[in-house]
């Protein structure tokens, strides 16, 4: 899979992704530490990345845009250290595939995951 890390997301966990085997980019190698958030959804639409954050306003401006991104996985950890949020990403992302993504937001949290669909526009 293909991964565009957001800035609140420490670069380890790109380096970690990448070591588990997927393509991961941290936005701050991509010029883009300074980049809206909206920016930084519609780059990883370009480029076909599921998008992770841990900024909330990220599900609201997907809704907005509606179908046809590859996903987001939003964290909701309570303070985590960047070898926590790597722990649990380890755990999760077995569970999803390529297809479990498309149009989907995935929310982890200390205790469960959540996924929901973003619903196509008319």
């Amino acid at each position: 899979m293909r991964f565009l890390v957001n800035m609140s997301v420490s670069p380890k966990v790109a380096a970690a992704l990448a070591e588990m085997g997927h393509e991961a980019t941290h936005c701050v190698d991509l010029g883009m530490g300074r980049a809206r958030d909206e920016e930084i959804l519609a780059r990883a639409r370009r480029d076909g990345a599921i998008a992770v954050t841990a900024d909330h306003d990220f599900p609201r401006i997907a809704f907005r845009v509606g179908e046809g991104f590859p996903g987001l996985l939003l964290l909701r950890l309570e303070g985590p250290t960047a070898a926590e949020t790597i722990r649990r990403i380890r755990e999760v992302l077995p569970g999803l595939d390529d297809r479990s993504w498309r149009n989907r937001i995935v929310v982890v949290e200390p205790a469960r995951v959540r996924v929901s669909e973003v619903p196509e526009r008319p």
